[in-house]
C-alpha cells in the first residue's frame, strides 16, 4: 500500500507541472494543479493537508477562474465591445476550441468578437476590429495571471503546505 501512495504521490507532482504548462496555453491548469494538490492529500493520509489548506487552494481556484474571465470581459468592454461582441467572443472561443484546438481558441475569440460587432451590433470595420483586440488582450492578461497564479499553488504546495 505504501508503494501505490508513492505512486499517487509522484503523479500529484507531474500532474501539478502540466497544469503549470497547460495554463500558458489557454487551458484549465489552475483545475488540475487544484486535483493533484487533492490527489497528494489523499496519498498522504491528509496529515498535511489540512480542511484550512483544502479551502485556501479551492478559494485561489475558483477566484482565478473568476477573474480569469473577468479580465477577457474588461480588456472587451475596454476596447469598446458591445455586449454582443463578448457574447461573440465567448462563441467563438468555444467554436474555435472545436475547430482547430488551441490556436482556434484564440483565432476563434477574436474572429467572434469582430463579426458580431459587424453583423449584429452593426459597428464599422476598424471599431469591430478594436474590439476583437481588446478581447484577445483580456485573453492573454487572464493567461499571464493564471500562469502567476498556478506558479503560487505550486510554492504554497511545496513549501507552507508541507
Amino acid at each position: 500500500m505504501e508503494i501505490l501512495s508513492s505512486i499517487v504521490e509522484y503523479a500529484s507532482y507531474f500532474l501539478a507541472l502540466i497544469g503549470v504548462l497547460i495554463t500558458l496555453v489557454g487551458l484549465p491548469g489552475i483545475w488540475v494543479i487544484f486535483t493533484s494538490v487533492m490527489m497528494w492529500g489523499v496519498s498522504t493520509g491528509f496529515e498535511q493537508l489540512t480542511v484550512q489548506w483544502i479551502l485556501l487552494f479551492l478559494a485561489i481556484t475558483l477566484a482565478s477562474t473568476f477573474i480569469d474571465n473577468l479580465t477577457i470581459i474588461l480588456g472587451a468592454k475596454k476596447s469598446g465591445a458591445s455586449n454582443w461582441g463578448i457574447v461573440g467572443a465567448i462563441v467563438g472561443m468555444m467554436i474555435g476550441t472545436l475547430v482547430g484546438n488551441i490556436p482556434g481558441m484564440i483565432i476563434g475569440a477574436f474572429v467572434g468578437a469582430v463579426m458580431v460587432e459587424v453583423f449584429i451590433a452593426k459597428k464599422e470595420g476598424s471599431e469591430a476590429i478594436k474590439a476583437g483586440i481588446g478581447t484577445m488582450v483580456g485573453f492573454f492578461l487572464g493567461i499571464l495571471l493564471k500562469f502567476v497564479v498556478a506558479i503560487l499553488m505550486i510554492y504554497l504546495w511545496a513549501v507552507l503546505a508541507k
